[in-house]
């Protein structure tokens, strides 16, 4: 009996896929539909007291006061966390207190310049000290920047011109989703980003 289900689940090796395709890994990159919805950006919002992040032909606009505020709350959870691990492990200590020291930097960068600070200046992660992730371009301040554009809460300029529709599209696969965030053209698009697994 044994014999015969180690048979089977060989063969079954071999012919499982056979409807479909012939590569199993073919199958799980399949994609299964496309959804595409619209972003209705705020048309009440201005660009005043704003800094900014570029991204090729887009220019997104953030309210630095907003902006500070969600890092300095950043900061005081992690000067929180320290001052739980202040008798526990040193090396827990150290990363929040190096991740702590980012925030605070990037705070004190944005709260001394005037209105238009450019945002992908800021060299904002959690991790080690990295060197090519010591250039700027944070994906913690994209994060902020597409939550913001997602929820229409930015105001967002292409080639110069200001736009109050973008398009979202979500390419849904079987392993995972690819979102793109666009105004007129998928291949000049604002963002992209991978979505949640779909199991």
């Amino acid at each position: 009996m044994k014999f015969i289900l180690v048979i089977l689940l060989i063969a079954t090796r071999f012919f499982g896929f056979s409807q479909e395709s012939s590569d199993p890994e073919l199958k799980l990159t399949r994609q299964i539909d496309t959804v595409v919805t619209e972003i209705q950006l705020n048309p009440s919002l201005d660009t005043l007291k704003s800094s900014y992040w570029e991204n090729g032909d887009y220019k997104i606009y953030i309210k630095t006061q907003a902006f500070i505020a969600y890092l300095q709350n950043e900061y005081t959870s992690l000067v929180r966390a320290m001052q739980l691990e202040i008798n526990n492990d040193s090396l827990t200590l150290d990363r929040y207190n190096l991740y702590a020291n980012r925030y605070l930097k990037a705070i004190n960068q944005i709260d001394t310049t005037e209105n238009g600070f450019n945002l992908r200046q800021l060299i904002l992660y959690i991790g080690p000290e990295n060197n090519e992730r010591n250039k700027g371009n944070s994906d913690i301040v994209e994060l902020y920047v597409r939550m913001a554009v997602e929820n229409g809460n930015a105001p967002v300029f292409y080639r110069g011109e200001r736009i109050f529709k973008l398009k979202k599209v979500i390419m849904n696969y079987y392993i995972m989703s690819t979102i793109k965030i666009y105004f007129d053209d998928e291949k000049n698009y604002l963002f992209s980003y991978y979505g949640h697994i779909n199991w």
